[in-house]
């Protein structure tokens, strides 16, 4: 029996042997990542409703990049490129993502897609929090970046540079507590499994009742903590500490109303506040993935 491979596999392929694509492809990817970025770099003082308009700036310059895509592409690709994609499109789940792929009807908008998602194009997991900033500051908004003077908010950018250290810092602490770490997956678990079935099929207030989950998993976390204090005392938690407070200056409601709660929950509120990003984060986006497949 044939395995079936994924969409993002199957654009990845097309790409590779399809060059006149691949370049119009490339292309649409720098133009639209710079679109992105520009937006981000407007929005460094966000409120809930500014939230909102963003999500929707966002998405408008997603759909006209994916359509400008499939008008420049459409003459260059073979039904027997097209048909299998379009197909495997159709029996993914609704969503706002998924409705506009079936839309555009053409392979390579997933991948387009996935490169306009408004996250930093550099995480700083791969650094430290100093060059990550550095790589931002031509973007910083909030003058953080460039003189490390804590404002009152942190810009996008610097809350998405500080929000990855803070979970690389996690992560860290947790290798050395694994009892601790074992307990917080089981409880990120089902969490994420309920986050991804709701993006996977959007509800009307669904981003209260992620919040939600999110606040009854923050007292399992805090429970969790409280039972391994002794074995948490043996570490240094100082420098987690300071990035938690400057992850709870960013613009955006949701993670910095986790990222708040930090001195409560404990040790996972970083990871917490990083689920609350949705489908930009990349957790949860590999949990949609996973659980559309077994629908």
């Amino acid at each position: 029996m044939k395995r079936e491979t994924t969409l993002e596999a199957d654009e990845a392929a097309l790409l590779a042997r399809n060059e006149a694509v691949a370049t119009i492809h490339e292309d649409a990817v720098r133009v639209g990542r710079a679109s992105i970025a520009e937006v981000m770099g407007v929005h460094e003082s966000t409120r809930r409703s500014d939230v909102e308009r963003f999500n929707r700036e966002v998405h408008a310059l997603q759909r006209r990049s994916l359509v400008d895509y499939a008008l420049r592409v459409r003459g260059l690709l073979a039904e027997d490129d097209a048909g299998p994609w379009r197909q495997k499109v159709e029996r993914r789940p609704a969503g706002a993502r998924n409705d506009l792929l079936r839309e555009v009807g053409v392979p390579g908008a997933l991948l387009l897609l996935d490169a306009m998602e408004p996250v930093p194009d550099e995480p700083a997991q791969a650094s430290s929090l100093e060059e990550a900033l550095a790589r931002v500051a031509d973007r910083c908004t909030c003058g953080y970046a460039k003189t490390r003077a804590v404002p009152r908010r942190l810009c996008l950018v610097c809350a998405m540079s500080v929000n990855d250290a803070w979970l690389f810092e996690e992560q860290r602490l947790l290798e050395r507590s694994p009892q601790l770490a074992r307990e917080l997956d089981a409880i990120f678990d089902p969490l994420l499994d309920k986050i991804a079935d709701m993006r996977n099929s959007p509800m009307e207030g669904f981003s209260d009742l992620a919040a939600s989950l999110r606040r009854k998993a923050s007292g399992r976390i805090a429970k969790a903590n409280r039972a391994h204090r002794e074995v948490k005392a043996q570490g240094d938690d100082k420098s987690w500490q300071e990035l938690a407070t400057l992850a709870a200056l960013d613009p955006r409601p949701f993670p910095a109303g986790d990222a708040k709660r930090w001195k409560r929950t404990g040790w996972g509120s970083a990871r917490l506040s990083a689920v609350a990003l949705g489908e930009g984060n990349p957790e949860v986006k590999e949990r949609m993935t996973k659980r559309a497949q077994t629908r």
